[in-house]
């Protein structure tokens, strides 16, 4: 049987890196990720070069919180971790502030490629992200104040 959970990525700030290595954090124990994956996800969420930079690669241990990494590192893994075993929902909520524009640009636009067989949702007070997405909805106060195609 399909567990829902297999099916939902969910990428969100309460999150963090454990104590393991960087392929541990991303896979997080799931034996059905094969390493193409990890290498695809690598590539998209441009982590390569940094993994290439670290002394051991994937098998650089990860101390508790992601210490000594770039927020904006720990939050590109995290999303690794949710978007490696190629979900059909992934959930993301303010995931890209810790990034560059360009950087962030690059991401929203691989996330939203129709190639990837997921639905995203996004919650994010980044308003120039709507121009990448089919609808928005706009909430406020607890309040649907608009919604958008």
């Amino acid at each position: 049987p399909i567990h829902v959970r297999s099916l939902v990525g969910n990428c969100l700030l309460d999150e963090f890196l454990f104590e393991g290595t960087i392929l541990e954090n991303i896979t997080m124990g799931r034996e059905n990720i094969q390493f193409d994956n990890v290498k695809w996800i690598i590539e998209n969420l441009n982590l390569t070069d940094f993994i290439k930079g670290l002394p051991q690669g994937y098998n650089t241990h990860v101390h508790a919180q992601g210490r000594p990494f770039s927020r904006g590192n720990i939050d590109k893994l995290i999303l690794a971790r949710a978007l490696v075993g190629k979900p059909k929902l992934v959930l993301v909520k303010d995931g890209f502030n810790t990034l560059k524009d360009e950087e962030r640009t690059k991401i929203f636009k691989f996330l939203t490629d129709r190639s990837n067989h997921w639905t995203l949702l996004i919650s994010t007070s980044d308003e120039g992200l709507s121009a990448y997405v089919d609808r928005t909805v706009v909430v406020q106060n607890q309040q649907l104040i608009e919604l958008n195609k």
